[in-house]
């Protein structure tokens, strides 16, 4: 995710952070400077507040050095926290998203997506405040953006922060803790954007001088937009744009092959268990056994995990009496068949598309389960399992939805699998999911609008 771009003008990240930490690091970086606060009642306030800081910063530094003596913070985090880049600026105009954590940071992936579809490549970085999972946001978030600790909140690594990364555009999510930080993106002319969250801290809390500064606040709902033209915000600035989905989209299928695959099945109904662990082989079997006693033309197309055995899954389905068949062997009129088994490789894309159900693999055993969004892109019934590591916030949201059922055995599997392949169930849960990814969608783009005029007009 930190891809290595030079950037000569502003000079390659350090190569030994380590040889640095906790010595001289309270001496500002040339132009770091913080300049005026923006002018109105909290104006003194923050210079005191900036001046208490720098006095402090030398004493914050050597605790920085000290915790990561102790193991208790890694260099790499001590250096971003110090304002310092662990990555290379990318060349040309920069957006610059904030969030508090992971979890605020990654609602935002959806607006890189339409940013990029809309205005094209444009170099991306985002921050959070509280350290988190890194490994979350590299498997969510697009590809291309830098991702570091924001600075602390002294004018010194603020100072350095900004001084390498000059953002053009700043999507900010995140509440007051950090103000010194936005406050010196204004002061050096960054278009700053406000996206609040439900409940949200900075509509009672901020003054009226710096809501005023924020070129677009993007509300959650009414209440919001309220509540900013109160605070005396121009009602153009203020926009009820809801809160944005994580990045998603839809796969591409290969409209032939799902052709092909349409004419072998003979409008047999068909749903997809992907990514199953071995564990969850029989339960996976059972539940289909008690749907085909229901609709027993119904068909069962499964992907195994990278670590099912081939010949464990053949015996489990010679045991329960199934005819398998793989999917190169499909053809109008051919062997008969209960079960199609997917090879690791295939394309899943056609298959998710006819399925109206998909039981998402490996989150009932622990293996960590995988994202929901293609399948409910596509219109097929989310069901899943306890165990889904990086995703559980997007299950949660298709839940709250729906669109999506949580099971945690076999038996609660095969119950919701013969509930969710009726068709008005099958239909209304798609429909959900729909709506749910829609209105993300809808929010990310009209967010992204804003920010790809806002580079438009920078300098």
């Amino acid at each position: 995710m930190t891809s290595p771009v030079d950037d000569d003008e502003a000079g390659p990240p350090p190569s030994d952070p380590k040889a640095t930490l906790g010595r001289g690091l309270n001496t500002p970086s040339e132009g770091s400077a913080l300049g005026n606060p923006p002018a109105g009642p909290g104006a003194f306030t923050g210079r005191v507040r900036r001046r208490v800081a720098g006095i402090l910063e030398p004493w914050a530094d050597r605790a920085a050095a000290a915790r990561v003596r102790r193991g208790e913070e890694t260099v790499q985090n001590a250096h971003q926290r110090h304002g310092t880049a662990t990555a290379a600026r990318p060349p040309g105009p920069l957006v610059w998203f904030h969030a508090a954590d992971t979890a605020g940071a990654l609602p935002l992936g959806g607006v890189m997506l339409s940013l990029a579809a809309e205005f094209g490549p444009t170099g991306a970085l985002v921050t959070t405040r509280l350290p988190g999972d890194s490994g979350t946001l590299v498997r969510r978030l697009p590809p291309w953006p830098m991702v570091q600790l924001a600075p602390h909140a002294r004018p010194q690594a603020i100072g350095r922060f900004l001084d390498y990364w000059r953002p053009d555009v700043l999507l900010w999510h995140d509440g007051p803790e950090m103000a010194p930080l936005l406050d010196a993106a204004l002061d050096r002319g960054v278009a700053v954007n406000l996206l609040t969250s439900a409940p949200d801290p900075w509509l009672p809390r901020r003054g009226r001088w710096r809501l005023r500064a924020l070129s677009k606040v993007f509300l959650r709902d009414t209440a919001d937009l309220a509540q900013v033209r109160a605070a005396g915000v121009a009602a153009a600035r203020g926009v009820r744009s809801g809160l944005p989905g994580a990045a998603a989209a839809a796969p591409e299928v290969d409209p032939g092959e799902r052709a092909r695959l349409a004419a072998a099945l003979e409008g047999r109904p068909i749903w997809i268990a992907d990514g199953v662990a071995q564990e969850e082989l029989p339960m996976v079997l059972h539940a289909h056994e008690a749907a085909a006693r229901a609709m027993p033309r119904r068909v069962l197309a499964r992907a195994l995990d990278d670590e099912c055995d081939l010949d464990t899954a053949a015996e489990a389905l010679a045991r329960a009496n199934l005819a398998a068949t793989g999917e190169d062997r499909l053809a109008p009129g051919g062997v008969a068949f209960d079960v199609v088994v997917l090879t690791q490789g295939a394309d899943r894309a056609p298959w998710l598309a006819l399925a109206t159900v998909a039981f998402l693999g490996g989150s009932i055993a622990r293996h960590g389960g995988r994202s929901p969004m293609a399948a409910a892109a596509v219109g097929a019934a989310v069901l899943y399992g306890p165990h889904v590591g990086y995703w559980a916030d997007l299950y949660q949201r298709l839940r709250d939805a729906g669109a999506a059922r949580r099971v945690t055995t076999g038996r609660e599997l095969a119950q919701a699998l013969s509930t969710a392949i009726l068709p008005d169930r099958a239909a209304d849960m798609a429909h959900r999911a729909w709506a749910t990814l829609s209105d993300g969608a809808e929010a990310a783009d009209t967010i992204a609008a804003t920010l790809g005029e806002q580079l438009d007009a920078a300098p």
